[in-house]
């Protein structure tokens, strides 16, 4: 068990720098200038109704407890 949450954190972690680091490239470059939330059909609820919104850089898609409901 413990083995298995150590894995979990670690790829968590990885997770997380690597998606810090591709951020701070698309914040240097004067090519990207939004993001796109983009899901698969089987996403949940939450996911499926963000799919296709775009924000800029700098946003979030959505704020801690607010409702989702589309773009």
């Amino acid at each position: 068990a413990d083995a298995v949450r150590a894995e979990r954190i670690a790829r968590t972690e990885t997770l997380a720098a690597s998606n810090a680091g591709a951020n701070e490239a698309y914040k240097q470059s004067p090519l990207v200038e939004a993001k796109e939330w983009s899901a698969e059909g089987d996403a949940c609820e939450f996911c499926l109704e963000l799919d296709g919104k775009v924000v800029g850089l700098t946003e979030d898609f959505a704020k801690n407890g607010q409702d989702v409901s589309g773009n």
